[in-house]
């Protein structure tokens, strides 16, 4: 008989044998949310990153190099760069928020779905990581 591990964190009893192999992540459920806080919530948001000196940073390392001062309005032509770049994030991130919880869901069901995921991700990191020993 195998000697059962008392997990400390969810105080729950561990069969060492399936430490290897946890269960999935199961939540409760998506937070309810009360719909007059999107916008508020969304607006700290936007003031949040507008204010952090990392993201400020990147904008003043990354864009220059699009900007063509022959053209001249470098002030312009960079928060023209500015808004393009900030939008197509808020689209990108606003359909990864949307489809995050039907993902999870499925994922949810599915189990072996994302045993397979985490191994399909193992290989491409993997191979990255032995492409980049073989090239130096």
């Amino acid at each position: 008989m195998a000697e059962i591990i008392r997990d400390e964190v969810t105080g729950q009893d561990r069969d060492p044998r399936r430490l290897q192999h946890p269960e999935p992540h199961r939540a409760d459920g998506p937070e309810e949310l009360d719909p007059r806080e999107g916008p508020e919530r969304a607006a700290t948001g936007v003031i949040e990153e507008a204010v952090n000196p990392k993201v400020v940073l990147f904008f003043l390392a990354f864009l220059p190099q699009f900007v063509q001062g022959a053209r001249g309005g470098i002030g312009w032509q960079t928060a023209q760069l500015g808004v393009v770049f900030t939008l197509q994030s808020a689209i990108l991130f606003g359909a990864i928020g949307y489809s995050a919880g039907t993902i999870g869901a499925w994922l949810a069901r599915k189990p072996r779905a994302g045993v397979w995921l985490d191994r399909i991700a193992g290989g491409i990191f993997s191979t990255l990581g032995l492409r980049l020993i073989v090239a130096r």
